[in-house]
């Protein structure tokens, strides 16, 4: 049995291109997140009410930490008063974000610091003036979320990249039922 072949142009090629593209897209877009683990950084800051709340990025990719943390804060005030050790938890409000689990500083001028030996050793130190915040004024937008920014531009691109996949496959049915 012979099979005839069709010189000039596929139907499908539009379609099978851009399906490679889309599959180059997304597995560059997935590299950099195999590059997780090494050294590590705290950031942390005040979260309105006396409390502190914490993200750990990696120092080679920025990304958060997301593995289990054991994060403890300790505070001195400047006229020397100490609080601490307090175990900071897991937030429900976002993967990687730690907080306090109830306010421990009260107004004024402290120099706290967190440290943690899970997944690894890490230390910050840092001066903050302490303002508590009342139900009349609203928190601090940059505490207001625990999304981190790189995550909200990685899903926008996903869902960029998913839609334009759907109409490549949309133009390619609709060609070969014509």
């Amino acid at each position: 049995m012979t099979t005839k072949t069709r010189r000039g142009k596929s139907k499908a090629q539009p379609g099978a291109i851009a399906l490679a593209v889309a599959a180059l897209l997304a597995w560059g877009a997935a590299t950099p997140a195999l590059a997780h683990g090494g050294p590590f950084e705290l950031e942390f800051g005040q979260d309105g009410a006396g409390g502190i709340s914490l993200i750990a990025h990696y120092l080679e990719d920025g990304h958060p930490v997301t593995e289990i943390m054991d994060p403890v804060a300790t505070a001195v005030a400047s006229d020397g008063t100490a609080v601490g050790p307090v175990r900071l938890i897991s937030s429900p409000e976002g993967e990687g974000l730690w907080i306090s689990p109830e306010p421990f500083l009260t107004e004024g001028t402290w120099d706290v610091t967190v440290s943690t030996t899970t997944p690894g050793t890490a230390s910050s130190t840092m001066t903050m003036d302490v303002d508590i915040v009342t139900d009349d004024a609203a928190p601090d937008a940059s505490t207001a979320t625990g999304i981190p920014t790189w995550l909200i531009w990685t899903l926008v691109a996903a869902g960029v990249l998913f839609v334009a996949l759907l109409a490549a496959l949309f133009v390619v049915r609709r060609r070969r039922s014509s």
